[in-house]
């Protein structure tokens, strides 16, 4: 059986997006696609189980529903995300705020998502998870100078967190600065001895430290390796 899907178009507070769903028996998968002015803004998976048995056919009832669901799931979950969006505002707990920021990066609406983290800091200027998914949230969008000045006025306020310390060495990666970035890396590792995260994006720097300077003879420790 071929693969099929549904498609529809969802506007909100003036703004469209499209939605694409489709099926895909071979991978056992349902797959739904949201798009903003032809930009792709996220992806959301469903697996399901096909038994696979040569004397019965694939039921394709159960696929289109299957399918459905997360398409209209989809639909749904993001008109409630700008509904309660534009409700919020007047509410003076941070952590509301936070929750829905938290959602909207995990969608991977980031002026949205940046837009609740403010708000929360707003209300709660030491709210610690709010300061960090904001960096990240610059991040994503690479807007690395802003990620940075967050993350970096996060650390002066706490300077024992290893995630902040984390996400500064992926800051200072993304520019270059691979120094910088070792040291914020094995601090992290120094509060946190089994941050095994920080350990890896400590490899991963290591390996790219040296090429940055041209050197292609590099023997890569075998501890960074593994």
């Amino acid at each position: 059986m071929r693969g099929f899907g549904y498609q529809d178009a969802l506007n909100v507070n003036g703004r469209e997006f499209r939605i694409h769903t489709g099926c895909e028996t071979d991978r056992e998968r349902a797959i739904c696609e949201v798009f903003e002015d032809g930009r792709f803004v996220s992806s959301f998976t469903h697996h399901f189980e096909i038994r696979h048995d040569p004397t019965k056919s694939i039921h394709e009832n159960y696929l289109k529903s299957v399918t459905l669901d997360l398409h209209q799931q989809t639909m749904e979950e993001i008109d409630t995300l700008f509904t309660v969006f534009q409700k919020l505002s007047v509410i003076k707990d941070p952590q509301p705020h936070y929750r829905l920021g938290k959602l909207f990066l995990s969608y991977h609406f980031y002026p949205e998502a940046i837009q609740n983290f403010i708000n929360a800091l707003e209300r709660d200027p030491n709210l610690i998870r709010a300061q960090k998914r904001l960096a990240v949230s610059y991040l994503e969008q690479k807007k690395y100078a802003k990620a940075l000045s967050i993350c970096t006025k996060a650390l002066r306020q706490h300077p024992k967190f290893p995630d902040l310390y984390d996400l500064l060495g992926i800051l200072y990666s993304h520019n270059g600065q691979y120094e910088q970035a070792t040291e914020a890396f094995q601090t992290a590792i120094k509060i946190k001895q089994d941050y095994l995260e920080s350990q890896f994006n400590l490899g991963v720097v290591l390996f790219l430290s040296p090429l940055g300077d041209g050197d292609e003879n590099i023997v890569i420790p075998v501890r960074i390796m593994r």
